[in-house]
C-alpha cells in the first residue's frame, strides 16, 4: 500500500498521502486493538464485579456492565483541557520545542498500555475475593441452571480507573492521527485521507481484535472464575507495545 520512502514517485498529491500511510496504519491498528477491550473484556470483568447501587441489598438495583464505561468519555471532556492548558505547555517550556506528533502518540499509548495492566491487576483482585453467592449479576451470562453467574465481593467501582485511563490515552492518539493526516495530505485529497484515518481507526483493528479474541477466547469463558483474563491483558500489553515500537520504526 505505501513505503517508508516514497522518493522514487514522482512529487505529487498521491505521493504525499502515501508517506503517511504507515504510520496511520500501525498508529491506529495498534491502538484500536488495545481500545477493544472496552467494549468487551473491561465489560466482563464489571459485570463479575459487585454492581450494586446498594450493598446491603441482597436484591437491589444493579448497573448494567456497561454504565462504568461513562468514565472514558467523562475522562476525555475532563482531561482534554489540562492538556491543552496545562501539560502540553508546561512541557513545551521544558524542552524549549513544541510537543512533537511522536511525543503525544506514545504517551496515549502509555496511558492504554497502563489501563490494560490496572484492569489485569483488578480481575487478579477479584478471583481472590470470595463470591457472593446470593447476589446473582444481572448483566452476566447465565449458567446451565439458567441463573446468572454470582458476583464477586469486589465493587465494579473499580472498574471506573482503567475505562478512565483509556479515556486519557485515547485523546491522545485519535485525534493526533487525524490532525496528521489532514496536515500530510493536499488539499484536493485531505477528504480522502480522513476517510482513510477512519476506516483504519474502526474496521482494521476491530477485524484484527475479533482474530485476537477468537485465539485468546478459552481464557475468556462465560465465567471468568474459569478462565485467565488477567492474562489476556498482559497479551494485549504486549501487543501495544510492539505496535509503539513499530510507530517508531516507520
Amino acid at each position: 500500500v505505501a513505503h517508508r520512502d516514497n522518493t522514487w514517485l514522482s512529487p505529487n498529491g498521491v505521493t504525499k498521502c502515501l508517506d503517511c500511510v504507515p504510520v496511520l496504519l500501525v498508529g491506529n491498528i495498534f491502538y484500536g486493538i488495545l481500545e477493544s477491550s472496552i467494549g468487551s473484556f473491561f465489560q466482563s470483568e464489571a459485570c463479575q464485579m459487585d454492581t450494586r447501587a446498594n450493598t446491603s441489598r441482597l436484591d437491589g438495583f444493579q448497573f448494567s456492565g456497561d454504565f462504568f464505561r461513562l468514565a472514558n468519555p467523562l475522562a476525555i471532556v475532563l482531561w482534554t483541557p489540562v492538556l491543552v492548558r496545562v501539560v502540553y505547555p508546561l512541557v513545551e517550556r521544558s524542552i524549549g520545542r513544541e510537543v512533537s506528533v511522536g511525543m503525544k502518540v506514545t504517551v496515549g499509548y502509555c496511558f492504554a498500555i497502563t489501563s490494560q495492566l490496572t484492569a489485569s491487576a483488578l480481575e487478579r483482585s477479584r478471583v481472590q475475593r470470595g463470591v457472593l453467592e446470593d447476589v446473582p449479576s444481572r448483566c452476566a451470562p447465565k449458567m446451565e441452571d439458567g441463573t446468572h453467574i454470582r458476583a464477586s465481593d469486589m465493587s465494579a467501582l473499580w472498574m471506573l480507573l482503567p475505562y478512565a485511563l483509556s479515556g486519557m490515552g485515547e485523546i491522545m492518539v485519535y485525534p493526533v492521527m487525524q490532525h496528521l493526516a489532514y496536515e500530510g495530505a493536499p488539499t484536493e485529497m485531505k477528504s480522502l485521507m480522513q476517510a482513510f484515518t477512519l476506516f483504519s481507526m474502526g474496521a482494521l483493528p476491530n477485524a484484527m481484535a475479533s482474530g485476537v479474541s477468537q485465539a485468546l477466547a478459552k481464557m475468556v469463558p462465560n465465567d471468568l472464575n474459569d478462565g485467565n483474563l488477567s492474562f489476556v491483558y498482559l497479551i494485549n500489553s504486549s501487543i501495544g507495545l510492539i505496535g509503539l515500537f513499530i510507530f517508531w520504526a516507520v
